[in-house]
């Protein structure tokens, strides 16, 4: 948890934006109606429009829906995800990896496995996280 202007900051929430901030993106670029979304999902256009405008909180669940219905494949939701996974990562762990470049791969896995029980897509995003830094060396 980081402390912003005297508020507690989540890396779920980073995760969280990122995920939408994408989402929401790509809908702009493809010119998707908020309406076409709806008719697809089953969810209230308010909500759909709520939620990609930030004031409201969404699942991941949530998000597949909406990606499902632009329409994204399952490997460009991944995607998606995998990013948004890296993104938290970062947020996390960022001063971390600038204070102490000594970190082997193992250690840094170790290091976010004690944060939480992770999924094994989860440490595939850790390794991917790794992997990009160049730290695995």
């Amino acid at each position: 948890i980081i402390i912003y202007k005297n508020m507690y900051i989540n890396s779920k929430l980073v995760r969280t934006w990122y995920i939408w901030k994408t989402i929401k993106k790509i809908i702009e670029e493809k010119w998707i109606t908020l309406t076409s979304i709806e008719a697809k999902v089953k969810i209230a256009q308010p909500t759909i429009s709520n939620t990609l405008n930030g004031k409201r909180s969404a699942s991941d669940e949530f998000f597949r829906k909406i990606a499902k219905a632009i329409p994204l494949t399952e490997k460009e939701i991944d995607e998606i995800f995998m990013n948004a996974d890296i993104e938290e990562l970062k947020y996390k762990y960022w001063e971390d990896f600038l204070t102490r470049k000594e970190y082997s791969f193992e250690e840094l896995l170790e290091m976010v496995r004690e944060q939480k029980n992770l999924t094994a897509e989860e440490l595939q995003a850790v390794r991917k996280f790794i992997e990009f830094t160049g730290w695995e060396k």
